[in-house]
């Protein structure tokens, strides 16, 4: 006998119930002998059916979702916790549901477990009935029944075939969500969930189980005629076909851990309002997500390669993409989540890449700027040597093969030590080049002011001739040259020691200058800071430094005075329980490394920012007045002149040499005595050393920038006639056919002082202007310095036009 004269089929489900009573009240031996009835069912209506037939007929039903104890709700039922159930039955008994358990046991399991209840028997009960409904096991149980050898002796098996009715299944891990569209589909987290499910509600269109055991095992069960099982194979799948969520972005296979943190991300949300981009700026905390926020996000210690991938995805999927397209760019070439650099690196030099085809060229180069200059503490902490010799050499590459200034500016941000060094440079040999100052006055401004000429508030109109030179000797650094110019001055104002003299003793001496001071109650300093090293070259970079701060500190007092000579720290040391030193701009020009051409004095720029913003920081807090003094300045250009050799044990790279009272004063050299030690000192009056050429910067020679240094007084007391002036142009362009002047002084001074190419013009007061007519003046931008009587002055730049101010002839008639 096989399975299909073993099974008995009806073709109404009447037919079946009247089949069930005629069983359960015969008196055939053989039907009981046997407890376990089979009852085969295409659909789960027809089976919620039959048990309402069986309460009806007072069979009782085992519930199989009580064998699991309470409180584990997902605990598996096994082969033998079933079995035992169903021999401990005492009376007829409708297993509910039986084919959702036992259809997920493996081969073994399943045919071990029919072949112990087929023929299970109860002599003591023959009129008990173990009513068994097998709902889409059809093929697996009909393939059992054949290989089953008593078949022809086990108890009767039935099947009604009613309409098939098919049931999808998804399988997932993914249970801790709450499914939106109930009426189509619905959730079943646990075994007792599962179990309940068949007995107490319709099949919706998708079922979503996510019970542990029912996960492990449903690979188990067989295809069959009314289930079609599917497990979900990835969170991206359960959240766009189950929570009805949809994503700007494909879903990847090697990306799966980071869907799964993001499933986990969602518990708490309300999935109908659910916005990609809006969620991962709650994910932040952020209402918007600037490039800033990004950058800092990423870098942040707290961040995870997860949370780096939900920025990513938002830059290059969301609206943010528009707004920072370069960002996006860069972005997109980001490939290790965990290394937190490569972001702003890419940031940094992808540009290069980029440039100088790109259309975007303007465009990317702004935004990239915009974002460094707003993040460079993060940019400069992120961006290693390596990379910025890189960015240096592909920088200077890319002006070298397109020779077009405007390519290499745009890259600049002015937050790298390598680009000051590149505006510094291309500042040399393109000084006339507009956007390239505009360009340095905007990022660079350290420079800008470092190459302006700053009149202080106590000079001498004589002395014009002493911002005259240092303008040449700035250019001759910057050039790193030993220029005409320069030897020209030198020649004239230390031509022989008489010469000198006579513009030395013109400047007061700095110890004097600081005594004289401090005798006066008004002015006298409360604390005194020496910075070593520093000269009048860096006058109006200083000055420009302690505005910069915008704090309380003002200058009172700015003047240029000399130093001791020799113009070492041993003759121009400053004593006192009051003085504060400073040293690494000395230390610096002494550097062991040498001079570097460019980098030792972005450096110098950089070291004289610090100690200015500590000077202002550690004054500001309370009510004070302070000198800043120096003992002597530096001068580079002794690498570049001849050196001379003479005998004796020479000092400071042969700047000076100890020598007798009775020595004679030579070309090279003035015999001179130092006023604090009476010792006599050989002291080179020109750049030009006394022994070999040296490799450092120098001091303690005659040269002015050697010899004088800045003395200015800073506070923030109220210091009778300590005035802040507003100075503003009638306008800029001027005449040269009527080259007058005329400006406001905001308030009034007792006197203007106006210099241009040299000449200085006292200013006349016209009502509320002060007015001047320059004298042979050339057209084209000039640099004017105006300085109101007892204060710094302030330099603007005036352009001087010819007839038509620029116009040509058209423009002028109108045509």
């Amino acid at each position: 006998m096989d399975s299909a004269e073993k099974i008995k089929v009806f073709k109404s489900f009447e037919d079946l119930t009247r089949e069930i009573i005629h069983d359960r009240d015969t008196g055939d031996m053989l039907a009981q002998r046997y407890a376990i009835r089979f009852i085969m069912l295409n659909n789960f209506n027809e089976f919620k059916n039959l048990a309402k037939f069986m309460a009806n007929i007072g069979v009782e039903s085992l519930d199989l979702e009580n064998l699991i104890d309470e409180g584990e709700d997902d605990t598996w039922i096994t082969k033998d916790m079933l079995k035992s159930a169903m021999k401990s039955c005492t009376s007829s008994t409708f297993v509910s549901p039986f084919s959702e358990l036992v259809r997920f046991y493996n081969d073994d399991e399943f045919r071990g477990f029919f072949n112990e209840i087929m023929l299970l028997e109860d002599i003591q009960r023959p009129k008990k009935r173990i009513y068994v409904p097998l709902i889409g096991l059809q093929n697996r149980f009909t393939d059992f029944l054949n290989h089953f050898a008593r078949i022809q002796e086990s108890a009767p098996i039935w099947r009604y075939d009613a309409e098939y009715q098919s049931v999808e299944v998804f399988f997932t891990k993914y249970k801790d969500f709450k499914l939106p569209k109930g009426g189509t589909q619905c959730q079943l987290n646990t075994l007792r969930d599962w179990l309940k499910f068949w007995k107490v509600q319709a099949p919706q269109e998708r079922i979503v189980c996510c019970s542990v055991p029912i996960a492990a095992k449903f690979k188990y069960s067989k295809p069959d005629n009314i289930f079609n099982f599917v497990k979900i194979n990835s969170p991206y799948e359960f959240m766009t076909h189950f929570l009805d969520l949809s994503f700007p972005f494909d879903y990847l296979e090697e990306e799966k851990f980071f869907w799964d943190e993001l499933l986990n991300s969602m518990k708490n949300i309300k999935f109908s309002s659910f916005s990609f981009e809006t969620f991962i700026r709650s994910i932040f905390n952020k209402v918007t997500l600037t490039a800033s926020d990004v950058i800092g996000e990423w870098l942040s210690s707290n961040n995870t390669a997860f949370r780096r991938w939900l920025l990513k995805q938002y830059v290059l999927h969301t609206s943010f993409k528009d707004e920072y397209p370069y960002v996006a760019l860069c972005m997109e070439g980001v490939s290790d989540l965990s290394d937190e650099n490569q972001l702003p690196n890419y940031i940094a030099t992808r540009i290069l890449y980029e440039m100088p085809n790109s259309k975007n060229r303007e465009s990317f180069a702004e935004e990239r700027r915009n974002i460094i200059v707003n993040n460079q503490t993060v940019f400069l902490a992120a961006i290693t040597k390596k990379d910025q010799e890189w960015l240096f050499e592909r920088t200077k590459e890319l002006f070298q093969q397109n020779q077009d200034l405007n390519v290499a500016i745009d890259i600049c941000t002015g937050v790298f030590d390598f680009e000051k060094v590149l505006l510094m440079g291309w500042f040399i040999h393109n000084p006339n080049n507009n956007r390239l100052r505009n360009t340095i006055e905007d990022i660079y401004p350290e420079f800008a002011s470092y190459i302006m000429s700053t009149r202080p508030s106590h000079f001498r109109v004589e002395n014009n001739w002493c911002l005259n030179y240092f303008a040449e000797y700035k250019k001759a650094k910057l050039l790193d040259r030993y220029t005409d110019e320069v030897s020209n001055y030198i020649s004239e104002i230390n031509d022989s020691p008489k010469t000198f003299y006579k513009w030395y003793y013109e400047f007061e001496n700095s110890h004097n200058l600081l005594a004289e001071i401090s005798i006066n109650a008004i002015y006298k300093p409360d604390k005194i800071y020496w910075i070593d090293g520093l000269g009048v070259e860096f006058l109006s970079y200083i000055l420009y430094l302690i505005d910069a701060e915008k704090s309380n500190m003002k200058v009172v007092r700015s003047q240029i005075s000399r130093s001791d000579i020799p113009s070492s720290t041993h003759h121009n040391r400053f004593e006192g329980g009051d003085v504060v030193r400073f040293g690494a701009l000395d230390e610096l020009g002494h550097d062991s490394h040498l001079y570097k051409y460019l980098y030792t004095l972005k450096d110098e720029l950089n070291v004289l920012k610090e100690i200015v913003h500590e000077i202002i920081g550690n004054s500001k807090k309370q009510s004070c007045t302070v000198a800043i003094v120096s003992d002597h300045g530096l001068s580079c250009l002794s690498r570049k002149a001849p050196s001379k050799k003479y005998d004796g044990k020479f000092e400071h790279e042969g700047r000076y040499i100890k020598t007798k009272e009775d020595a004679l004063s030579d070309p090279d050299y003035l015999v001179h005595k130092n006023e604090s030690d009476n010792e006599y000192y050989k002291v080179a009056l020109t750049h030009s050393s006394l022994s070999k050429a040296p490799t450092h910067q120098v001091h303690g020679g005659c040269t002015p920038e050697e010899v004088l240094v800045p003395f200015i007084l800073l506070s923030n007391k109220t210091i009778p006639g300590c005035i802040k002036y507003e100075i503003k142009m009638s306008q800029s362009d001027v005449m040269i056919s009527n080259p007058a002047i005329s400006l406001t002084v905001i308030p009034e001074p007792q006197g203007v002082t106006l210099t241009c190419e040299g000449k200085s013009y006292r200013m006349d007061r016209v009502g509320t202007q002060w007015t001047t007519l320059l004298q042979d003046i050339t057209e084209g931008e000039h640099m004017i310095d105006v300085a109101p009587d007892g204060s710094s002055s302030t330099q603007i730049t005036i352009n001087v036009v010819g007839v038509g101010g620029g116009l040509n002839i058209n423009d002028m008639f109108d045509i």
